[in-house]
């Protein structure tokens, strides 16, 4: 079973390992026609909505780290700017034994979504590690693991868990939301075109949604498009040339920038900057070797620029 999920640098002790940086590659901000076929929004539609979301209220600063969890429960939380780690703990979920994380989302009251590889969905604190079962019913709609992402709300100051399925490269693939009141998963609208299939997801305080995925998980180029919350539209397509997902993979929107989280070689992980503003992917640091970490997530509190 590959570990497919959210990954990024692994700490020692609590510390950040960080690498020298380099740039590996270029990507492009590209027309849609070629991957994902033509939409009915566009880039200024997703202004004008992102306009409309009301300011969001956030009194804890530790949502704004990214939190990452590794193949072997531990939490950690992960500050771009100095690209330090701090071991938060080891999360104990009442998971079956050997079961393992798949990926992960944080809301801006500092707690965690984990969605394991059996399709149970645990509760977990960023403060304490501190875990719990959720009402949550596995493989709703057919969905077992998925990728997850939390976004503003458009119209009141609230947030939504959005999730796509682990699908087969090329099979058709749905946007979702899971309702953190009844657990019920539930349906928007599915994708036009198939190649956004085992997508990752991150979302941002400005009402924003985007979603990572390959076409090849072993061969370049990936792809981060925006997606339109509403309806699935697909607004904007950012192309990373040099970065390969490898066994597991996930991402965050962090201050402006996007974090993609790595294991070309299936051993390590890797964390790559994209800048949309320069069009340019630079790996930031690696993990120790043969840490791999299978989930990450960044609440709409975390900067949006």
């Amino acid at each position: 079973m590959r570990a497919r999920g959210k990954f990024v640098l692994a700490a020692v002790g609590g510390v950040a390992v960080a690498g020298t940086a380099f740039v590996v590659a270029c990507g492009d901000r590209t027309g849609l026609d070629a991957l994902v076929g033509s939409s009915s929004a566009n880039v200024e539609d997703a202004g004008d909505a992102a306009r409309q979301v009301q300011p969001v209220v956030c009194r804890n600063a530790g949502v704004q780290y990214i939190y990452v969890v590794s193949e072997e429960n531990e939490l950690y939380s992960y500050y771009p700017p100095t690209a330090e780690f701090t071991d938060v703990g080891t999360i104990n979920c009442p998971a079956p034994a050997g079961d393992t994380p798949f990926s992960m989302a944080v809301d801006r009251q500092g707690n965690a979504y984990v969605v394991f590889q059996q399709g149970d969905l645990f509760h977990v604190s960023m403060k304490t590690a501190a875990c719990e079962a959720t009402p949550f019913v596995p493989n709703q709609h057919g969905f077992v693991n998925f990728g997850m992402g939390f976004v503003a709300n458009q119209g009141d100051a609230g947030e939504t868990l959005f999730v796509v399925p682990d699908t087969m490269r090329g099979q058709p693939s749905v946007l979702a939301t899971i309702d953190l009141t009844s657990f019920t998963l539930n349906e928007v609208a599915s994708f036009a075109n198939p190649a956004i299939s085992a997508a990752e997801l991150t979302g941002t305080g400005d009402g924003k949604l985007y979603g990572f995925f390959a076409q090849d998980s072993m061969a370049p180029p990936s792809f981060i498009v925006q997606i339109d919350p509403q309806n699935a539209d697909i607004l904007e397509q950012y192309t990373l040339n040099g970065d390969i997902q490898g066994t597991a993979w996930a991402f965050g929107f962090w201050g402006g920038n996007f974090y993609t989280f790595t294991a070309p070689d299936g051993v390590t992980s890797v964390v790559t900057e994209y800048s949309p503003s320069t069009g340019t992917t630079t790996q930031v640091a690696t993990a120790p070797q043969g840490v791999l970490l299978v989930g990450a997530g960044v609440s709409t509190c975390a900067p949006t620029r």
